[in-house]
């Protein structure tokens, strides 16, 4: 088992036991209602997908945008040479 893993093992489970403490207190709600809207949030692809768009950069959405008009080229390309056959 590499050293990162190891760390991560050791300290992950105290860094979110010790964060869902900290939304107990500033919220004023137990541990369970916290996981609960936790889970919740995470099984909305719509939420998700707002949500992860705040911190995508716009240099980014760019590069994606180029990335999928080159896979349309290609797959225009192979269906033109599947007509040919």
């Amino acid at each position: 088992m590499s050293m990162k893993k190891t760390r991560l093992q050791l300290t992950l489970h105290v860094y979110v036991n010790d964060y869902l403490h900290q939304l107990m207190e500033e919220l004023g709600c137990n541990k369970s209602e916290i996981v609960e809207e936790c889970i919740i949030f995470t099984s909305m692809p719509e939420i998700w997908d707002s949500f992860r768009a705040q911190f995508t950069l716009e240099g980014e959405e760019e590069e994606e945008e180029d990335d999928e008009e080159e896979d349309d080229e290609e797959e225009d390309d192979e269906e033109e040479d599947d007509e040919e056959e």
